[in-house]
């Protein structure tokens, strides 16, 4: 099975998907720092909206 990583630096070859990544690769960062900061602080998704006052579902969208 193809990791993400290796599908990820394949499809960026192709200009139709680097263009689309790159209209978003700012909320991928975000997220995945927001998720790192979450992760080393110990808490949960649902910690993070009750600290926020936003609902656990209203955290998920990316796009």
């Amino acid at each position: 099975m193809a990791r993400i990583a290796d599908l990820h630096k394949k499809w960026l070859k192709e200009p139709k998907y680097r263009k689309a990544y790159g209209a978003i690769e700012e909320k991928f960062v975000l997220a995945s720092a927001v998720v790192d900061v979450r992760n080393r602080a110990g808490l949960t998704q649902e910690d993070l909206a009750r600290i926020s006052f936003e609902p656990r579902e209203a955290k998920r969208p990316i796009g």
